[in-house]
């Protein structure tokens, strides 16, 4: 018995090591990754995310649905300073990701933040909708990937910051730190002589659609 009882502790001890050490491990990846991103600086990011619409380029229309099922005007994404984020099922770093909106949300109050999944609208809608209230975002549903395509983004978790209808800064995104330093390299502000409408007014013209 005391072999037996021995055996199960050694067991779980090594479970419990390995789930750490591959905890620290995916921790250690995201936090170089955002160190990546930081020491890039403004208008370097491109070199980290090689896919995706070039900064400059005109912001396409949007054709999607939200977690309610409303389709969504096409010109939703130019609507004023606006964070737009892919991300996909089964993606860790996306899942990180997500739970940073809120906190973007409070430091960029008059943003709009746009969610793109992969996915269909029911599997979107269970895995992401709580977080919509906190993070002040519209969830979009993607299944075809339609959205994804027209912004030519392949890899997730990718940011794009739109301002303008224009695409002011992208790259990859693993939390709230490499989210503010495409925010910076973006160079939006309210002081912007082209600095859009308050969100307020933004998105009540959304849900006018």
């Amino acid at each position: 018995m005391d072999n037996v009882l021995l055996g199960l502790s050694v067991t779980a001890l090594a479970i419990a090591t390995l789930s750490l050490l591959l905890g620290l491990g995916v921790s250690a990846r995201l936090r170089d990754l955002d160190l990546q991103l930081a020491s890039a600086g403004p208008q370097s990011l491109p070199d980290l995310d090689r896919v995706g619409l070039e900064v400059g380029s005109r912001v396409p229309d949007l054709a999607g649905y939200d977690i309610s099922g409303a389709e969504l005007p096409a010109s939703a994404l130019q609507q004023g300073p606006t964070l737009l984020v892919f991300v996909a099922p089964g993606c860790e770093p996306c899942e990180v990701l997500a739970r940073t909106l809120p906190e973007f949300h409070l430091d960029h109050p008059s943003w709009l933040t746009f969610l793109v999944a992969r996915g269909e609208l029911e599997e979107v809608r269970t895995k992401y909708g709580a977080l919509a209230p906190s993070a002040g975002a519209l969830v979009v549903a993607d299944p075809t990937e339609r959205v994804a395509k027209s912004f030519k983004s392949s890899s997730t978790p990718h940011a794009f910051i739109l301002e303008s209808a224009l695409v002011r800064a992208r790259g990859l995104a693993s939390g709230a730190d490499s989210l503010e330093t495409l925010a910076q390299a973006a160079r939006v502000s309210p002081s912007d002589p082209a600095a859009p409408q308050p969100r307020e007014h933004a998105m009540a013209s959304l849900s006018q659609h």
